[in-house]
């Protein structure tokens, strides 16, 4: 490796934020490797073991297709990464890598990468937060193909038919497969489930008492509770409730509004909040209620985008948020808070997107649905999407709505 390498690392996204000296430490858990013509780099299925760095030549992403031919998906080239998500959570090769001429890369393992993560270096943790910021847009993409569901419900009922029948032959092959991999995530201690997923019942913040009035709530011992803080030890949860302001709500205030900029994070401290969707024409639609210890507009720490959706208080709400200016500010400082927190943040949002892509290939893979049964599963999986449990639609069918929705489609239910 030249005396350069740092400056030629810093040209790829991924490591754009390291500092050169960081570059060379990242470079501890790097190796060479040279390819010939056919050579192929990783397999579809394989376990993720390392991550890849095109140095120079050009290689070819593949994928099997239902019947079992190979589709080519891209070719690559030189500064271009593969199998990236590797570095989080060793998950299967989703598709094989294959030089198409002489080719050079640097690997990087991913066992060399996570004695830097518990060693808490800022390297391997700015590698971590770029990850999680490609699964931010990975996300903000399958919320756009729901999207394009209510702007044309027809147009997908009538995609829907066409591909159920190539689809259920390949999906329970694909869910076994995918829960094969998850047991072995979660039995080697690697790639744990996400915690915000885990709903457990939270107690909530206590500010007042029948005895004596108003008390001083007790942050660190409700901060405990929380699945997505499993873990933390205390005084990473001390830092994180001096960044914590504590504001009241009433039943119907707006939490968070769809459009605003992501400045901060919340969790909620007490009470239920409704995340609201405006879906195409008409009234938002109800995805989600959020309970007692979710935290949410997470997402806001990575890219800081506009809000995908609106929270308003079910009932009286209090609700704890964080700047992302001040969190910033803790993760440079070096904060191991703010490391494991973004860690965790990263994880959480592999299994959404890896949770919402087989959401999405089943609403598509079910036979006789109707519409409006159609119309209900892309909401819950909206509701997903912003962190709730996917139980927002509760419309009662119209069997005469949907029949001549099927007549149009010339579609015939079960």
């Amino acid at each position: 490796m030249s005396a350069n390498f740092a400056d030629y690392l810093t040209k790829i996204p991924l490591f754009s934020d390291l500092s050169s000296q960081e570059c060379m430490d990242m470079v501890r858990t790097f190796s060479s490797k040279n390819l010939e013509e056919g050579t192929v780099l990783c397999a579809e299925g394989e376990p993720g073991d390392a991550m890849y760095i095109i140095e120079k030549g050009q290689v070819k992403i593949t994928k099997k297709t239902i019947q079992g031919d190979d589709e080519e998906l891209a070719r690559i080239g030189v500064l271009a990464v593969v199998g990236e998500m590797t570095l989080l959570d060793g998950s299967a090769r989703s598709a094989t890598v294959t030089a198409i001429e002489k080719t050079s890369c640097y690997s990087i393992d991913r066992k060399a990468f996570d004695i830097l993560v518990k060693q808490l270096h800022p390297a391997a943790f700015k590698v971590i937060r770029k990850l999680a910021l490609t699964l931010c847009e990975r996300l903000r993409g399958i919320n756009i193909r729901t999207e394009e569901f209510f702007a044309d419900p027809q147009k997908s009922m009538r995609k829907m038919v066409k591909r159920q029948k190539e689809i259920q032959a390949n999906l329970k092959e694909r869910m076994d497969a995918r829960a094969k991999s998850d047991s072995g995530r979660l039995a080697g201690g690697s790639g744990e489930r996400s915690k915000q997923s885990s709903r457990s019942v939270v107690q909530p913040l206590r500010t007042w008492s029948a005895t004596s009035g108003a008390i001083e709530p007790d942050f660190i011992a409700f901060l405990k509770q929380l699945p997505l803080l499993d873990g933390f030890s205390a005084e990473d949860l001390e830092v994180l409730a001096s960044t914590l302001v504590m504001k009241n709500y009433s039943n119907g205030e707006v939490l968070c509004k769809e459009g605003d900029v992501g400045d901060s994070f919340f969790i909620l401290g007490s009470g239920k909040a409704k995340v609201l969707k405006e879906i195409g024409e008409g009234e938002a639609q109800h995805l989600a209620t959020l309970d007692t210890g979710t935290v949410l507009g997470e997402i806001s720490l990575i890219d800081g985008k506009r809000r995908s959706a609106t929270c308003v208080a079910d009932g009286n709400v209090i609700l704890l948020s964080c700047n992302r200016t001040d969190f910033d500010a803790l993760f440079l400082s070096g904060s191991s808070f703010a490391f494991r927190f973004i860690e965790r943040i990263a994880r959480d949002l592999s299994n959404r997107v890896r949770s919402a892509n087989d959401q999405f290939t089943m609403i598509f893979s079910r036979p006789g649905q109707t519409l409006q049964e159609l119309h209900k599963r892309v909401l819950a999986l909206r509701g997903q999407l912003e962190g709730g449990d996917g139980g927002g639609g509760e419309d009662e069918e119209d069997p005469e709505e949907n029949e001549r929705l099927m007549k149009m489609l010339n579609y015939k239910g079960r």
